[in-house]
């Protein structure tokens, strides 16, 4: 939507910006990599930590 980037696949994904169902397919790419940042980013603020077992 921000990046006005259209998938005219059912589901998405990397291997579709080799097809034409993608445009855009720059800022497809960029979507891609911000989202796994992100979420990257929010599974290592919230994972607990637990204190390493000592052998």
């Amino acid at each position: 939507m921000l990046f006005n980037v259209t998938l005219m696949a059912g589901h998405g994904g990397v291997l579709t910006m080799l097809t034409p169902a993608v445009t855009n397919t720059l800022l497809y790419a960029v979507a891609i990599i911000i989202g796994a940042v992100v979420s990257g980013l929010m599974i290592g603020f919230w994972k607990k930590t637990t204190p390493a077992a000592h052998v």
